[in-house]
């Protein structure tokens, strides 16, 4: 049954990319092949386990599982029925609504089983009698517990690859807004220093303030940028960190037009 699933759900993307028109959008169909073929990969993995681990008989608690499985399929396949019908799209609503309600009995199946189970629950020093035994369980000693030192162990403690990598953008993004400020402040304020229309620090204190809420508000390079310039598709992480260590580079170096000093004020030319 898990390879015709899997047969259906090939067919299924097959018919996607050879139709031009579809009863409902792509993504919907593509969506709902994806998560019924998931549905019953997860069915084909519980009854290879239970042949694994050699059970002969199932609890009750599996047994109703099963039953709700039963029922939530059953409920699928009515649901899936009216699909292709436009007017019988409005019965699919219902069908949601009684496999939503069987996938709450479930979960209620599955927190009484976990609640008798930890009742159930034998300690190590306890025989299958349920008499104390005789046979203690001893604390190794101290020497001879010892870290983990394994390469897995090491590779554990270590963050993930994509989170360090999008810490790494951030840090970037920041120390590249920090070093560009100090060349657009300058050019910002400096007639309005010069000129002595307003002190240094109120200078300062609007150009860092607007700065900031500019970053937050104004989206019209970003939006510019993504229409066409460049795909967002190609703009990965390691792009926007190659590109920010480029823009650190160019603006912290010695030849750039921003590092040239500024031009003399009228007050220091007179």
């Amino acid at each position: 049954m898990e390879h015709k699933g899997d047969s259906l759900t090939h067919e299924i993307i097959r018919k996607l990319n050879t139709s031009f028109v579809t009863p409902i959008d792509r993504e919907d169909i593509l969506a709902l092949a994806s998560s019924l073929d998931d549905v019953i990969d997860l069915i084909d993995a519980a009854a290879t386990r239970m042949l694994l681990f050699k059970v002969i008989e199932a609890t009750p608690h599996a047994k109703e599982l099963g039953f709700l499985i039963l029922k939530c399929v059953q409920e699928l396949q009515k649901g899936i029925v009216h699909l292709p019908s436009s007017k019988g799209r409005d019965h699919v609503y219902e069908h949601c609504v009684e496999v939503n309600s069987l996938e709450n009995e479930a979960d209620r199946v599955c927190r009484t089983r976990s609640r008798t189970s930890s009742r159930t629950r034998r300690t190590p020093s306890s025989s299958s009698s349920g008499k104390r035994s005789t046979r203690r369980w001893k604390r190794p000693p101290t020497g001879a517990r010892t870290p983990p030192t394994s390469s897995r162990a090491w590779r554990s403690r270590m963050p993930d690859a994509p989170l360090l990598l999008l810490g790494l953008v951030i840090f970037a993004a920041l120390a590249f807004d920090f070093i560009n400020g100090f060349h657009d402040t300058a050019n910002a304020i400096a007639t309005c220093i010069s000129t002595r229309a307003l002190s240094i620090r109120s200078a300062i204190l609007m150009a860092a303030g607007l700065n900031f809420v500019g970053a937050f508000v104004s989206t019209h390079v970003a939006t510019t940028i993504g229409k066409g310039i460049v795909d967002p598709g190609d703009v990965t992480q390691i792009v926007v960190l190659s590109a920010l260590a480029g823009a650190i580079f160019w603006t912290s170096s010695p030849g750039t037009t921003a590092s040239r000093p500024p031009p003399p004020t009228p007050s220091s030319a007179g």
